[in-house]
């Protein structure tokens, strides 16, 4: 198939959803498919835009890169991957920052997008090779350029959802925004094929949306190789975008007077909240609560946060409203114990191979935390469960046929 792809986020911008287009784009690509993405573009002084591990799938004159001097990223990029091949497709837009994403920005990335996804899909069908399908990211912003696109160009499109695109999801972002669009979103929804949701309990806030939704659940999937082996260490770990709803506030909370010396916490990611959480630890630093190695990174390199994934024993997944981690299904991946709050669509990612806390509660994250810390035998009982989860359910080759049978069911009946 040939298959045009949108989304507004694809690394090294964006977060979870961002990984997730990356991966399974290359996916299909190995199974003979040509993927064309449609993204933001986006300019930094220092971002590292292509990652070692990333270069099997890079052209030798992109890999390992940086953008020096406030350099763009390629407008265009092309990897052939076995049969296969993804061609990503920057557009202008007026995104700020690499971790989130303003409605504004979003819009001008919306506008950018149209007129390229259409100029492709009208040079396609010269060319004798048109696309066959629309496989869209998020509903709000870029399903509205899939609507539009197929009520001009009559190509059909399927939408991933990735949950701040469904109303009721984000408590910290979007509440005014999807009130005010809701007739679009509805709108948006019954135009598409099939509404795929990565959990259960998100496919049912679409069906509170909007009871006739065609919607089905398809979870995320990861590269069962791409954490190395190695032995682990005294470290834990939290890693996600910093919003008040992701719950760092309540690990920093758990700690506080906890004697945390032989373990190394690392607390990765960046957002709106970062402001608050660096308050928040240099205050309990100040008034001696933090006995122990506590960092707040920010954003760090994929190779740095992959090394702390291999090298890190414990995760704690806070977060009280999250559809289906990458974050929290790669420490799974990379043989972590995990403390997860019990909210949203953390427990359908963990099962039963995670110690699941109620959401916002600091002493139940300390209570688990000191259990673990205390019982390597625990520790170690917990990474083989995780990791034997992600055997089980979450491989690409458990996902990726739903993907493909899903596609082309769309395109079929456009023809």
């Amino acid at each position: 198939m040939n298959i045009l792809l949108l989304c507004y986020e694809y690394p090294p911008i964006g977060g979870g959803a961002a990984i997730y287009v990356q991966l399974i784009s290359q996916e299909l690509a190995k199974r003979g498919h040509h993927v064309d993405i449609v993204t933001m573009q986006y300019k930094d002084k220092t971002l590292q835009w292509a990652n070692k591990k990333n270069a099997k799938y890079a052209d030798k004159k992109n890999t390992d890169k940086t953008a020096p001097g406030g350099e763009q990223l390629p407008a265009v990029e092309n990897h052939q991957i076995g049969e296969g091949s993804v061609t990503i497709h920057r557009v202008a837009c007026l995104r700020k920052k690499v971790e989130i994403c303003t409605t504004p920005e979003m819009m001008t990335y919306c506008w950018s997008a149209f007129w390229k996804a259409r100029s492709l899909i009208k040079t396609a069908k010269k060319e004798g090779n048109p696309y066959h399908v629309n496989f869209t990211h998020f509903i709000i912003p870029t399903g509205l350029v899939s609507m539009l696109l197929s009520w001009t160009q009559g190509l059909p499109y399927v939408v991933t959802t990735h949950g701040s695109d469904v109303p009721g999801y984000n408590p910290d972002r979007f509440q005014l925004q999807h009130k005010l669009l809701k007739p679009l979103w509805s709108l948006i929804v019954r135009s598409s094929k099939t509404i795929v949701c990565l959990t259960k309990t998100l496919q049912d806030m679409v069906l509170q949306a909007k009871k006739d939704a065609r919607v089905m659940v398809i979870p995320n999937a990861v590269d069962t190789s791409y954490f190395k082996a190695v032995p682990k260490q005294k470290k834990i770990l939290l890693s996600s975008r910093l919003l008040p709803r992701k719950g760092f506030q309540y690990f920093l909370d758990a700690i506080a007077g906890m004697d945390l010396r032989g373990y190394e916490v690392n607390m990765t990611g960046d957002g709106p909240y970062r402001k608050e959480l660096d308050q928040q630890l240099a205050m309990l630093k100040k008034e001696g609560k933090i006995k122990g190695s506590v960092t707040i990174h920010g954003w760090i390199a994929k190779e740095e946060l992959n090394k702390l994934y291999e090298e890190s024993s414990i995760f704690v997944f806070p977060s009280l409203m999250d559809n289906f981690s990458m974050a929290l299904l790669d420490a799974m991946n990379a043989r972590m114990a995990i403390i997860a709050a019990n909210c949203a669509g953390n427990p359908e990612v963990v099962g039963d191979t995670a110690l699941l806390v109620p959401g916002g509660d600091s002493a139940a994250i300390r209570r688990e935390l000191l259990r673990l810390m205390k019982n390597p035998s625990l520790q170690k009982e917990y990474s083989i469960k995780a990791r034997q989860r992600v055997l089980d359910n979450f491989t690409w080759d458990k996902v990726i046929g739903t993907y493909e049978e899903l596609l082309k069911a769309a395109a079929g009946q456009e023809r």
